[in-house]
């Protein structure tokens, strides 16, 4: 499951870096791995993840990222998960492509509106 959360950071990391134009900027995230249904039939992991909308530069400034490709996004997050479990051979490569060819690759991503550090109410709810 951890193969999850780690595909979810690496994915954010540089995401964020090449929007950002920054290849060593440092990325703000916390994500935990939650899992629905059952192994049998329904089973459904998925990371929720709380990320800062920008990244710290080399230097120390906060460079403020305002647009998120939630297609590039998720292509990348399927990419790296498929490779992950390649990797630790979980899944063959045969396999993989095939994954790779379909129409509806069973990822999602999802990305919020941005929530402003005066919106305390919001940021409380959302942290609960």
């Amino acid at each position: 499951m951890g193969l999850l959360t780690r595909c979810a950071h690496a994915c954010v990391r540089k995401m964020l870096r090449e929007v950002a134009g920054l290849p060593r900027a440092h990325r703000v995230t916390v994500a935990a791995l939650q899992t629905f249904g059952s192994y049998a039939a329904t089973f459904h992991p998925h990371v929720h993840a709380l990320v800062a909308d920008g990244v710290f530069a080399p230097h120390g400034s906060f460079e403020r990222v305002r647009r998120w490709d939630q297609q590039a996004l998720r292509e990348l997050f399927r990419r790296l998960v498929l490779v992950a479990l390649l990797r630790d051979q979980r899944l063959i490569e045969e396999t993989r492509l095939q994954l790779l060819g379909w129409m509806h690759s069973g990822f999602s991503v999802h990305v919020g509106p941005p929530i402003l550090p005066d919106e305390t109410r919001l940021l409380e709810h959302l942290a609960r």
